[in-house]
């Protein structure tokens, strides 16, 4: 039951899974004005990286490698969604809340990306995608979302129980989602105006 319990979290906490349920939330709270700019970021924040565990079935080099060529793979696709997607947002008139979010996801995944593969640390993308998301609903929601904080430990509970990450992989993948979060918003809000 414990094991079915983390897995159930483990999908929920997935990073296009936890957008998703973020810009549903951010829809619903008028921060993302208009339907469009939410099935924008559907596209961009979850279908788009979602297709990379279909498209481990038709890669045999990742299918080979098991969870790491999948790992690696969503990365893949997750960052180069990211970077079209920004790039679409940064020149579109899209609310503040939706650059906000794609500007963090996309620095989190390059900061990710660093990381894992040039200091060799596997910091943990589900406690990042957690961190972040939940930080920026607290900066644009304030203390009516509080209790989402209780995810990050729910996450971290669960990626353990399932012995994908340690608490270091934990701890440094919240901090990533968290720090990018700040930073961007610290960029967008404070030094653009």
């Amino acid at each position: 039951m414990k094991h079915k319990l983390a897995k159930c979290i483990s999908y929920f906490t997935v990073v296009p899974v936890f957008a998703f349920f973020t810009l549903l939330l951010l829809y619903y709270q008028n921060l993302i004005t208009t339907r469009y700019w939410l099935l924008v970021g559907v596209l961009f924040l979850t279908v788009l990286p979602l297709l990379a565990y279909l498209f481990k079935f038709f890669i045999p080099s990742i299918r080979n490698e098991g969870r790491e060529g999948e790992r690696r793979l969503a990365f893949y696709f997750g960052l180069g969604s990211y970077i079209i997607g920004t790039f679409f947002v940064s020149f579109s008139p899209s609310p503040v809340v939706i650059k906000v979010l794609f500007f963090t996801y996309l620095v989190s995944a390059l900061v990710l990306t660093f990381i894992n593969m040039f200091l060799n640390f596997r910091a943990s993308g589900h406690a990042c995608g957690v961190a972040g998301p939940v930080t920026i609903l607290i900066s644009f929601l304030g203390s009516s979302v509080w209790m989402f904080l209780l995810l990050i430990p729910v996450t971290f509970w669960s990626r353990l129980t399932l012995n994908r990450h340690s608490l270091k992989e934990l701890i440094s993948g919240a901090l990533v989602g968290s720090c990018s979060t700040i930073f961007v918003i610290f960029f967008y809000l404070f030094l653009r105006g």
